[in-house]
């Protein structure tokens, strides 16, 4: 098993007289090509003895696995699940979080990567051929995003949801599309170079990217998408861009280390990490796939490879 996608969903504090912080935990492992291993696992220390499910969604629906479980995401009581196999995959509407199969879609057509809109809307980037789909989780619908330019020239990693909108990173621009019109509704040239991430600050209104190199720039879109004045960190080969509390946490995983830039008290630069991981993983396992996320509620963190979390 490779890929691991992380979802935090909360961190308590507990253990009178002690700092352990407890958690529930989804770890969308990607399987093994031609197994049907992968799947969702659950970790949840917020209970005694701490609980593990070893397969959320084969558990619930009393079946096999995935075939490669190339994405996966949830918002309020649906989720979303994509396998991408050398053959025919799916894209897989469930319930959330007992992830309990509503509706299928088999497709040969690659699914690559999700991002969900609300508890209604996903979208999926496809891959061969290219196309970005909605995911109509009422009706069970899939339709393509209108393109009326062709401004999808590339495939994405790099897909995020916010005030109406779905960004989609593609080499050095961003695509727009409107979730009412469910059509492409402009693109947004940082000029940062290729872009290694993306996220929607929900507090401060702004999207914003990472390129590789290191550079970071606001977008405000609720202002034109007026640019900001780029931000050299003084780090390159990053990525993993998540958001908390206006602040923007990355990795430069070739030396396992954590960087924050505080977007209101401003960080001073270059930023020096503030963490470095010790977990087993090599060039390719350690931060692979989408293995880090950051609890909303806290600021506190879990990173992958695949051959642990902590």
């Amino acid at each position: 098993m490779k890929q691991q996608i992380i979802t935090l969903s909360f961190l308590l504090i507990s253990w009178i007289g002690f700092s352990q912080k407890t958690f529930k935990l989804d770890v969308a492992a990607e399987g093994n090509f031609g197994s049907n291993n992968a799947d969702v696992f659950r970790i949840n220390t917020t209970v005694n003895p701490a609980t593990t499910i070893a397969g959320v969604y084969q558990a619930t629906n009393n079946t096999a696995g995935l075939n490669v479980l190339q994405d996966f995401g949830y918002s309020g009581n649906k989720a979303l699940m994509i396998e991408k196999p050398s053959g025919v995959g799916r894209v897989i509407i469930t319930s959330y979080p007992d992830l309990t199969a509503l509706h299928t879609f088999p497709t040969s057509n690659a699914p690559q990567t999700l991002a969900m809109a609300s508890a209604t809307k996903g979208y999926v980037h496809m891959t061969n051929p290219r196309s970005f789909q909605l995911v109509d989780m009422i009706n069970n619908t899939m339709t393509p995003v209108a393109d009326a330019n062709n401004d999808f020239s590339g495939n994405t990693q790099n897909m995020v949801y916010g005030n109406g909108t779905i960004y989609v990173q593609i080499a050095a621009k961003i695509v727009k599309i409107d979730t009412v019109t469910n059509a492409v509704s402009g693109v947004i040239t940082p000029g940062i170079g290729t872009i290694a991430g993306i996220v929607f600050d929900e507090i401060g209104g702004k999207l914003w990217a990472l390129s590789g190199t290191g550079t970071l720039i606001s977008i405000d879109v609720l202002n034109g998408d007026a640019l900001g004045t780029p931000v050299v960190t003084g780090t390159s080969g990053v990525s993993l861009l998540r958001t908390y509390n206006q602040k923007l946490y990355f990795w430069k995983l070739a030396n396992k280390q954590l960087f924050i830039y505080d977007t209101q008290t401003l960080s001073t630069l270059p930023l020096t990490p503030v963490y470095t991981s010790t977990m087993i993983g090599g060039s390719w396992s350690f931060g692979y796939g989408r293995s880090f996320d950051v609890d909303k509620n806290t600021g506190d963190f879990v990173i992958c490879s695949a051959d642990a979390f902590v």
